[in-house]
């Protein structure tokens, strides 16, 4: 299961500040897009939020491919703090 929006790891990722090395290469793509537009318009927080948005729906339609990938990132707050560079 996908974490609602509201979840504080979407923001970590869409800001580039939790590094996850992605087994679905599409993911690693989707999110290195979405940092680079973040970091672009200034981490404002309508950029934020559209970024989420987009990430989120990308997750939602790739669920089953991502599953690995998203235990990882949302499984347990150790693996976030271990990448929470």
């Amino acid at each position: 299961m996908i974490p609602p929006k509201d979840h504080p790891t979407w923001t970590c990722l869409v800001k580039g500040e939790f590094v996850h090395p992605f087994k679905a290469l599409s993911a690693a793509m989707c999110v290195s897009r979405i940092v680079r537009f973040v970091h672009k318009e200034g981490n404002s927080p309508e950029a934020v939020e559209l970024a989420i948005d987009d990430l989120h729906s990308f997750f939602e339609k790739l669920e089953d491919l991502l599953q690995e990938d998203i235990k990882a990132i949302f499984g347990g707050e150790a693996g976030h703090a271990q990448n929470g560079r």
